[in-house]
Order: structure tokens, then sequence, then C-alpha cells
């Protein structure tokens, strides 16, 4: 029964906000920004942040196949 239920917690976070955050936080794109260390830093840490908060609930790339399919256009 819990397994169920963070399987589908896990399906809603993929789905709504989580993919939100992660189109916001530019998980799709390079970090770097040439000439501007200060922005290439800020453009990591918000990836760096969702990779940990997806990270922490057992998501992978597959489960954000719009992002990828953006990645690939």
């Amino acid at each position: 029964m819990a397994a169920q239920r963070l399987a589908q917690a896990r399906a809603r976070a993929a789905g709504g906000p989580l993919l939100d955050l992660a189109k916001y936080c530019n998980v799709s794109t390079t970090s770097f920004v040439a000439g501007d260390p200060h922005q290439t830093a800020l453009n990591e840490g918000r990836r760096d942040t969702f990779n940990h908060i997806a990270e922490m609930l057992g998501l992978t790339p597959a489960d954000f196949p719009d992002i990828v399919k953006e990645q690939d256009a």
C-alpha cells in the first residue's frame, strides 16, 4: 500500500509542479553563460537544486519526457 501511494505521489509530482520547476530551473539546457560567471553560477544552482529534489523523490529523466523532447529538439 505504501509503495502504491509513493508511486502515485511521484506521478503527480512529475506531471505537475515538479515539471514546472524543471522548466524554471532550465534542467534541459546548459548552465554556462559566456562571460558571466555569476549568471552561470545562478543557473547551475537552480539546476542542481532541481536535480537534488528529483533524486530525493527517486525520479529519473525518463519521468520528464516533455523536457527530454525539448532538449532533443
